[in-house]
């Protein structure tokens, strides 16, 4: 077996490693950050009445970018 042919063979046993690796990690279920603006309560409003989403994930990938990016909370209050 000639030096070129063992590389190639080894490039090729690698190249599914190298795939799976750049595949997104996917959760089991979809998950969101929410946000609950008490700085206004509305007399009598039902609980949850404030809450509004602010992101939602199903990926690790996807939970780590916006952890990264993650939010002002001083922002949210006018969502």
């Amino acid at each position: 077996m000639s030096i070129e042919v063992a590389a190639a063979a080894a490039a090729a046993v690698e190249l599914p490693t190298e795939v799976a690796e750049k595949q997104p990690h996917r959760l089991e279920r979809k998950w969101s950050f929410w946000f609950d603006n008490q700085s206004k309560p509305k007399q009598g409003a039902t609980w949850g009445a404030s809450l509004r989403k602010v992101y939602t994930f199903d990926t690790v990938e996807e939970f780590w970018c916006e952890r990264a990016r993650s939010y002002n909370t001083n922002c949210l209050s006018h969502m």
